[in-house]
């Protein structure tokens, strides 16, 4: 049987190995949880890395002519103002929004809305290049459209299946709301194959919370790895910011889309 003095040295063994032990794992936390930084894993950070660089901000210009108004012309208006312009002036429409670099030979998925009636058309990278753009096509029926840059050096998105993705799953979404720059918002799919919406011809939307607001339009919409999922498209609101009720084409439809 033991001696008291063999209890004694086999509990304080214990009790200094226990203190090493504490303190080894709060140096080298990733030794935790089978070699996982529980801080790390809590961060989408990779999937932003691998994905975000693709996403681009767009912008759009139409041009109008106006001419001056019928009233100008009045002999009594003349009388007590003067002659007035008689060259038309010009106005210009602006629109913002955000796109995917889908292929690294400068293909460009956004939204139709956007570009639609643009005259000129220019978009800048996550690394802060700025080139133009142009419309290669548009498909109103889903609100989708095809640019064209021939910037060099592009990066493409990683491409995901829409298909392999279900209500609950965790998701980010990247655009340029109000012209801030490049944003990452976190949600999770809220529901699949939303329809009878009233917005495109063809519906078949992912609707998610992660937060969408004017800007996002065209931006992607990822999963936890950073492949794409979908392109976002648009939000139900009463107040015309985010209310946690967005919409994005699923990818396959958009890359059908783009291939046609």
């Amino acid at each position: 049987m033991p001696t008291r003095k063999t209890l004694v040295f086999i509990i304080q063994s214990v009790l200094a190995g226990m203190s090493i032990a504490l303190v080894i794992l709060l140096i080298n936390p990733r030794w935790l949880g089978n070699g996982t930084d529980p801080a790390r894993s809590l961060t989408y950070r990779d999937a932003v890395a691998r994905s975000a660089p693709a996403v681009v901000n767009v912008y759009s210009s139409r041009y109008f002519q106006q001419r001056p108004h019928p009233l100008f012309q009045d002999p009594i208006f003349k009388r007590f103002f003067g002659e007035s312009p008689q060259e038309p002036n010009q106005r210009r429409d602006s629109n913002l929004g955000s796109g995917v670099i889908i292929r690294p030979d400068g293909y460009i998925l956004t939204s139709a809305h956007l570009v639609r009636f643009a005259d000129e058309i220019s978009i800048t990278l996550a690394d802060g290049r700025n080139g133009d753009a142009s419309l290669v096509g548009l498909d109103t029926a889903t609100d989708l459209a095809v640019l064209k840059t021939d910037m060099s050096d592009l990066p493409s998105i990683p491409i995901g299946d829409a298909g392999q993705i279900h209500t609950g799953d965790v998701v980010l979404a990247i655009g340029n709301p109000y012209d801030f720059g490049q944003t990452v918002t976190q949600g999770i799919i809220s529901a699949m194959g939303r329809k009878r919406l009233g917005i495109t011809t063809i519906e078949n939307f992912i609707q998610t919370d992660a937060d969408i607001n004017p800007g996002n339009s065209g931006g992607a919409l990822i999963d936890t790895s950073g492949a794409m999922i979908g392109i976002n498209s648009a939000i139900i609101s009463s107040s015309g910011g985010s209310q946690g009720i967005g919409l994005a084409v699923p990818v396959n439809i958009a890359l059908e889309v783009m291939d046609q």
